[in-house]
C-alpha cells in the first residue's frame, strides 16, 4: 500500500465514522486522543479515538510507513468490532 492509498483509507473510514457518530450516536464527535489508562470509555470517546487515528495516520507513514500500518490494522479491527465497516 503506498501512501497515498493509505491517506484514502483513511478518509474513507473517517466518512464512515462521522456517519456513525450522526446516526448510531446521534452526536457530532470530533477527534481527540483519550488517555489508554482511562477505564470509562464510552462509544463517544472510543469514536472520537478512532476519528484522531485517522488523522495521525497519515503523518506517522511520512515517517515510518510500517507503524502506519499497523495502525491501520487497528484502525480497521476497531470499526470491525463496531460494525462500522
Amino acid at each position: 500500500m503506498t501512501k497515498d492509498q493509505l491517506r484514502a483509507s483513511c478518509d474513507k473510514y473517517r466518512v464512515a465514522l462521522d456517519q456513525f457518530a450522526r446516526h448510531r450516536l446521534r452526536l457530532a464527535v470530533e477527534p481527540k486522543r483519550i488517555d489508554p489508562c482511562d477505564a470509562s470509555i464510552d462509544d463517544r470517546r472510543r469514536t472520537a479515538h478512532v476519528l484522531w487515528m485517522c488523522d495521525e495516520i497519515p503523518r506517522i507513514a511520512d515517517e515510518n510507513l510500517e507503524k502506519a500500518m499497523r495502525w491501520l490494522g487497528f484502525l480497521q479491527g476497531a470499526l470491525w468490532a463496531a460494525r462500522i465497516y
